[in-house]
């Protein structure tokens, strides 16, 4: 009788939900076990609202300009962040969709404007190391062109429960074309003030860096102290191709037929491990002589 061999490869690509694809193949002396995960385009668990979302909910004005301009008025560009909370739970969360209300002119008003989304962690009290940015058209999730809109952003990263993180947005467009777009401010006072910087210096104010955007940069018509936004929560969430990591088993002999127990761990590009998989697969009696 021969001895054949087992391994097993396993790729996490989006899904959280482990489907096995088997295939034994009696007429060779190799057993092939692919533990595949669909990449279908659909996020691996919808927004469902079992966690809190964090908002910011009562509008006071039309708010603060937040935009990369052309190059002749470079010195007007600028940029706006709010801080916000990730859920009190006991793993890990990601963020599911944004909703961010504001005013334009028409952000439409040329096919490749962009919102520019980015994430930092917490630097004792100002935007630090990035964690996650990302661009969307704004055709795309402004259609109305009206500066009020959702994108469902896809994290490379969880992030740990209970942790403060910064968000900016900002719009990347020509004013010739399109006009300003304004972040629109808040009465909820939820965590920080809102923070903005001009590095250029155009608005004439010192903030060249992160400063209190209400009480000190005094830029936004209607000033609060937060900006308005809806940020929706999962828990132990994947994102559509956050993770692609593979691990194999080093082959091992099996005689006479019998059964094995494969464990592979999970991890993201980043290092970290977010789970465990255990695999056993039992060999009927098929003489492959």
């Amino acid at each position: 009788m021969k001895k054949i061999t087992y391994s097993i490869l396993c790729c996490l690509l989006s899904s959280v939900s482990f489907m096995a694809a088997q295939q034994i193949m009696t007429s060779t002396e190799n057993v092939d076990i692919t533990q595949t995960f669909p990449l279908d385009g659909s996020r691996a668990v919808a927004c469902n609202n079992l966690l809190p979302n964090y908002t910011n909910s009562a509008p006071t004005g039309n708010g603060t300009p937040a935009q990369d301009f052309e190059t002749a008025f470079d010195v007007y560009d600028s940029m706006a962040a709010d801080d916000f909370m990730t859920p009190s739970v006991g793993s890990m969360v990601n963020i599911c969709e944004i909703s961010i209300i504001g005013t334009a002119g028409n952000t439409v008003g040329d096919p490749s404007n962009t919102f520019i989304f980015t994430i930092y962690e917490d630097a004792a009290g100002i935007p630090g190391t990035v964690v996650y940015t990302e661009t969307f058209l704004t055709s795309d999730v402004d259609p109305d062109g009206n500066g009020s809109f959702t994108v469902a952003p896809t994290l490379s990263s969880l992030l740990p429960g209970s942790t403060k993180y910064w968000l900016s947005v900002q719009a990347d467009m020509d004013f010739g074309t399109s006009g300003q777009f304004f972040w629109s401010t808040a009465s909820d006072v939820n965590g920080d003030a809102w923070l903005w910087q001009n590095p250029g210096g155009g608005f004439g104010t010192t903030c060249n860096t992160w400063q209190d955007g209400g009480n000190v940069c005094g830029v936004a018509g209607g000033t609060g102290p937060s900006l308005l936004m809806d940020i929706s929560f999962i828990e132990d969430a994947i994102p559509v191709g956050a993770f692609e990591v593979c691990a194999t088993d080093n082959p091992q002999a099996i005689d006479d037929f019998t059964s094995v127990t494969s464990t592979i761990t999970l991890g993201n590009s980043g290092g970290a491990v977010i789970g465990a998989m255990t695999d056993q697969v039992t060999f009927n009696n098929v003489d492959l002589d």
